[in-house]
């Protein structure tokens, strides 16, 4: 099994730009007073883009426990003022998840 190390690190950098996004979005205007909660992102861009090239081969050996665990690091670092706008986003990353998962189960039957 390769493992999801790759697709985690990427999944944790997407939860915290789309919460800071969100943050940024809160009242209705992007502007420079939001500018240090978007820079925040950029120091750990690299390292969360760096091993982007692996997460095709991750996500096609992906078990239902790695799925799980992505959806976990996704919500831990989501976060958004509107609980239940944070709510349904994880939701949606969760449904997405057991699609994913079906899917490659089909894909496994073909075989």
């Amino acid at each position: 099994m390769m493992g999801v190390k790759e697709t985690g690190e990427l999944v944790v950098w997407l939860a915290k730009a789309g919460s800071a996004v969100g943050q940024s979005i809160e009242d209705g205007k992007v502007n420079w007073a939001d500018a240090p909660k978007l820079l925040a992102l950029l120091p750990s861009a690299p390292s969360a883009f760096l091993g982007a090239a692996q997460i095709p081969a991750e996500l096609k050996d992906m078990d239902a426990a790695e799925a799980s665990m992505l959806v976990t690091l996704f919500a831990e670092e989501f976060d958004l003022a509107d609980d239940e706008a944070e709510k349904k986003v994880e939701m949606i990353i969760s449904a997405l998840a057991q699609i994913y998962a079906v899917i490659i189960g089909l894909k496994d039957l073909q075989k």
